[in-house]
């Protein structure tokens, strides 16, 4: 029983100190409340609203004025009052442990509070900004009234240099004041809002008007003085070339596009009085191109005349030149032609190479013909000469490389003659050699090479003893020879060097023939293969196996000995 009693007082003593606890925490949370009402009482927006009616605003920036005025008052004598009763109605609440409806309207006036506070800084916010505008439109009047005034000083003190655009220019301007005159008022009266939808325009016509004022004297300069000065140049200039026979290749476009320059001069300077500057501009950089065009064509006449002059003589002289050279080729072409084949086009390249020059040349006196009479459009002529010149060029090297091509063919008759001279010798002294050995015979295969080195050899002895050789292919066959000769030089080594083994082996294996029947054998086969069918590089590996097995390494001793000794007398130990 004590314990039951003992635990309803610890649960009672619990409840009562939470219930403590959160009255405590809603006391401070009331008295949050309390001060926050009444810094938002006592806030500066009261007197921001004081200063800005002193503003004297109308129109539509006193609406809103007034529209804030009206918002601020309702929170003032409405909604704060709302508030405090229902922070009041809270303590009650909170005192009497009403804690469910107090936490409702603690949430309640949280949420007014938040409001009101936004409120209040969306009030801040304008009055802010209507006070700029006033400051902002007064500082406007200021600047602008002194910019027009500038405009205007500008327009009288330079009024020359904006020609007939000046009545359009100072009627704009006019325009401009008086569009400025209603922004004052509109300013001075504090109708900021109407003000500032006013200056936009003025600031952006203004800014047009400046940049126009800008552009519009070196158009008017160009259209005024320094076209129809040069127009009038081109004129005098073009007449005075045509006097002293220069020709053009429009010329008959020359003076037409004189006057539609003059026609274009006057539209622009029509578009101009409009001020229809961009239009204008367009204009005047297409009449300038146009000029420049002009100027360079008859600079390019000019200059042509100039250049041929200086290369007349330097030209004449390159084309004699050149005439010359093909001249001397084709002699020289003829002459080889008679002793020699000449399979590379050459005298067909170089006559076509002579007909070029005759072109070049009869243009040369065509040319010559219309400047002498007056005819001549230089810059054409000027053109071909520069043309002409770099095929006199290109001319040239394919003489070169005829030239060098035909000047090493009685050299090389004369190398080619030596080499099979020598060819001849060489293999008069390899059938000198086979003969020394005194063999019983030589090998078909053998004597077939040789007669096909010496057919060869014999052939080219006549093609070049003909009226007319090809020397090319001379060449080729010399070639073919000299490897052929290489070849037989090998074949006739191998020959004398198997003849003369097989005869120093069979030599030596005679003292063994009466006591070995298989050296015997191959003693008789090895003669046969040598006397009889002249094969003596079989007859020397017949013996000489046989020997080996007799006498193991007999066959390299007497080998190396035979090598050893080639230039001596070879005879056996």
């Amino acid at each position: 029983m004590t314990q039951i009693f003992v635990g309803i007082i610890v649960v009672a003593i619990i409840i009562y100190a939470t219930a403590f606890f959160l009255q405590k925490r809603n006391e401070k949370k009331f008295e949050t409340f309390r001060n926050q009402v009444e810094v938002i009482f006592n806030s500066e927006v009261e007197e921001q609203l004081r200063l800005t009616k002193d503003l004297g605003l109308t129109g539509e920036s006193l609406k809103t004025f007034s529209a804030l005025e009206s918002d601020f008052k309702e929170v003032k004598n409405a909604k704060l009052p709302k508030i405090t009763i229902q922070i009041d109605e809270a303590y009650e609440a909170n005192a009497k442990y009403q804690f469910l409806s107090n936490r409702q309207l603690t949430a309640e006036i949280e949420v007014k509070l938040i409001s009101i506070n936004k409120t209040l800084e969306g009030i801040k916010k304008a009055l802010v900004s209507l006070k700029k505008s006033d400051e902002s439109n007064h500082q406007a009047v200021d600047s602008l009234e002194k910019k027009y005034q500038d405009l205007r000083k500008t327009l009288l003190s330079k009024n020359f240099s904006y020609g007939p655009s000046i009545d359009k220019l100072e009627d704009k301007l006019t325009g401009l004041e008086d569009d400025f005159d209603r922004f004052s008022t509109l300013t001075s009266a504090g109708d900021h809002d109407t003000a500032e939808k006013v200056l936009g325009n003025l600031r952006e016509d203004t800014a047009s008007l400046e940049k126009i004022l800008e552009e519009i004297p070196p158009l008017y300069k160009s259209l005024k003085n320094e076209f129809p000065d040069q127009l009038a140049e081109l004129q005098s200039g073009y007449m005075k070339l045509i006097d002293e026979n220069y020709n053009f290749p429009i010329a008959d476009e020359i003076p037409k596009q004189i006057d539609e320059l003059q026609t274009g001069v006057d539209k622009a300077l029509a578009e101009l009085e409009t001020l229809e500057v961009a239009t204008t501009s367009v204009e005047v950089n297409d009449i300038a191109n146009q000029i420049d065009y002009l100027y360079d064509v008859m600079e390019k006449e000019l200059t042509a005349k100039d250049k041929l002059e200086k290369q007349e003589t330097s030209y004449r002289k390159f084309i004699d030149h050149a005439e010359k050279q093909s001249q001397m080729l084709l002699v020289e072409l003829d002459r080889l032609g008679q002793n020699y084949e000449l399979d590379h086009n050459e005298l067909e390249d170089a006559q076509k190479l002579g007909r070029e020059i005759a072109t070049i040349n009869s243009q040369y006196d065509i040319d010559k013909a219309a400047i002498e009479s007056g005819d001549a459009i230089y810059s054409e002529v000027e053109d071909r000469v520069e043309q002409n010149s770099k095929s006199l060029e290109n001319i040239e090297l394919e003489q070169q490389k005829i030239n060098h091509s035909i000047q090493d063919l009685r050299s090389d008759e004369k190398k080619a003659s030596a080499t099979i001279q020598r060819f001849d010798i060489e293999l008069h002294q390899i059938k000198r050699q086979v003969e020394q050995v005194n063999l019983p015979g030589l090998p078909n295969d053998y004597l077939d090479f040789f007669y096909v080195v010496s057919d060869e050899i014999e052939a080219v002895e006549v093609a070049i003893g003909k009226l007319k050789i090809n020397i090319e292919k001379i060449t080729k066959q010399i070639i073919d020879i000299e490897a052929d000769l290489e070849k037989l030089q090998d074949k006739t080594h191998d020959l004398i060097d198997s003849a003369s083994l097989s005869e120093s082996l069979l030599q030596y294996a005679n003292r063994f023939r009466n006591s070995n029947e298989e050296i015997a054998i191959a003693f008789g086969k090895a003669q046969q293969l040598f006397n009889n069918d002249f094969n003596y590089a079989a007859s020397l590996e017949t013996i000489a196996t046989a020997l080996d097995k007799v006498e193991p390494g007999s066959y390299k001793k007497i080998e190396k000995q035979y090598y050893d000794n080639i230039d001596d007398d070879f005879e056996i130990e």
